[in-house]
């Protein structure tokens, strides 16, 4: 617990340089984290993981736990070398590990506009991922590299430093954004589902098990299970048996 009112934080140490070491040989070991996390995240508005500079099985666990995944991206040319393999990541392990994940967001940091190397990156990553950029850029500032070595966020060490207005109005966007995608995860129901997850919730409730599914849809066993579980959060269900009951009255619709 920290002095901010309702901010949580667990810092890292020098011993998570081993984790990758130490997962290699664990079972499920890509879920290790949102194991620990399933049970913690029903105290919480927002959980916001800091993922290393490297891609491996950490990371990979930080986006197997994540509903979203948010890109903070620095204003010069080879930040967008570097988002090209993040994407490739991103792209395998919504595919055969969280096929959930989303890109939340990417927020533009570190921008200095005297130069028109920060315009043009700005204008291409926008180009690219179109609304998924938040409108706020954040400038380049001294008190925002001075405020670590305080103990204190930028927002509390220098409230009227530019800098730190822009990280409020960063805030106030990924509020907005995320209170409204929960809001529709609610009001939609079954309509927010994938046509994938329609289809696995059909065969669900026609009895077929998870290797029978898997060979109907050209799926490995794993990603049927981890599609399961995703339903049932999804759904709001408890355990499989009740995944079980909803699928049928569900899947009876379509006979």
């Amino acid at each position: 617990k920290t002095e901010i009112e309702n901010l949580f934080l667990i810092p890292s140490n020098s011993h998570l340089s081993g984790a990758d070491l130490e997962l290699v040989n664990r079972n499920n070991r890509e879920f290790v984290l949102r194991e620990h996390l399933e049970e913690t995240q029903k105290y919480f508005d927002f959980i916001f993981i800091g993922c290393p500079p490297s891609l491996g099985l950490i990371t990979v666990n930080c986006l197997v736990a994540s509903d979203y995944i948010m890109i903070p991206l620095q204003c010069e040319y080879y930040a967008l070398e570097g988002l090209g393999q993040l994407l490739q990541t991103f792209e395998l392990v919504k595919r055969n590990l969280n096929p959930n994940l989303e890109i939340g967001g990417v927020m533009l940091t570190m921008a200095d506009f005297r130069t028109n190397l920060t315009q043009q990156v700005i204008e291409e990553v926008r180009n690219y991922f179109k609304e998924k950029v938040f409108e706020t850029v954040i400038p380049r500032s001294v008190k925002l590299s001075e405020a670590p070595s305080f103990g204190k966020p930028a927002i509390h060490y220098d409230p009227q430093n530019r800098g730190s207005k822009g990280y409020r109005a960063l805030g106030d966007e990924i509020i907005k954004r995320f209170d409204k995608k929960e809001i529709n995860k609610q009001d939609n129901g079954e309509s927010f589902l994938s046509d994938r997850e329609k289809d696995i919730l059909i065969l669900i409730g026609k009895a077929l098990t998870s290797e029978e599914i898997a060979s109907k849809l050209k799926l490995s066993k794993r990603t049927i299970d981890t599609h399961r579980i995703h339903l049932m959060q999804k759904l709001n269900l408890e355990n499989l048996p009740k995944l079980i009951r909803y699928a049928v009255q569900y899947s009876s619709k379509f006979k």
